[in-house]
């Protein structure tokens, strides 16, 4: 049974990238965080349920989602691209042209 708190994901690597395409239906972007650093992404939000009353059924996810991605390779995380659309969300993540390793995370801001 695959967890629900880790969203699935897809990852194709291309020659000077990797495009990440991860599942978060239910994630609006003002709930999601994007963290990197030199080698690794970490994505997370929260899913809020907007339904109130007496539930005789709860079956969709409600709650946190987190997952964290590492790269066999130096990624360019100052040029990642993200979109966030119908739940889906994409980034574009440049791979290093050199082996320049950054001390600090950041974070990526998603386009709306």
């Amino acid at each position: 049974m695959q967890n629900i708190a880790e969203p699935p994901v897809d990852i194709i690597e291309k020659a000077d990238k990797f495009i990440i395409i991860m599942d978060l239906p239910g994630v609006k972007p003002e709930n999601l965080s994007i963290k990197a650093t030199e080698n690794s992404i970490t994505v997370s939000g929260i899913k809020i349920n907007e339904f109130t009353g007496r539930y005789i059924r709860m079956e969709r996810f409600v709650g946190k989602v987190k997952r964290t991605i590492h790269f066999n390779t130096y990624i360019n995380i100052t040029n990642t691209v993200g979109t966030l659309k119908d739940g889906v969300l994409i980034l574009e993540i440049p791979k290093a042209t050199n082996e320049f390793i950054v001390e600090n995370c950041i974070e990526i801001i998603i386009r709306r």
